[in-house]
């Protein structure tokens, strides 16, 4: 299931960055005696700020999805797998431009 995760998050890291030249997608880890916190970060468009909180439910799409192509259900599977596992998953816009996903695993 974490493969699927993973697959989902990177996934959508292209998808949005398709049209950035060069395409930037930075996948790392921090850890401490708790949890263990991932993250996919970007630069692509990224989102509005206000769509952190709907960016995980099913079949919602905070962009037009003619050039974003999809179902809108890969971010509500990465939500619920991490969640079934005792973990939580959030979004932010990076500063840098594009988005941040991350999520936290107890250890």
């Amino acid at each position: 299931m974490l493969r699927q995760v993973f697959a989902n998050l990177i996934q959508n890291a292209v998808k949005f960055s398709f049209d950035r030249s060069p395409i930037r997608i930075e996948i790392y880890c921090t850890e401490n005696d708790q949890y263990r916190e991932f993250f996919v970060k970007d630069n692509g468009c990224g989102f509005p700020k206000n769509a952190a909180i709907k960016i995980f439910e099913p079949f919602k799409s905070v962009h037009d999805r003619s050039p974003y192509p999809g179902n809108g259900i890969g971010l509500a599977i990465v939500k619920k797998v991490i969640e079934r596992h005792g973990g939580a998953v959030w979004a932010e816009n990076n500063p840098e431009g594009g988005a941040i996903f991350g999520f936290r695993l107890p250890v």
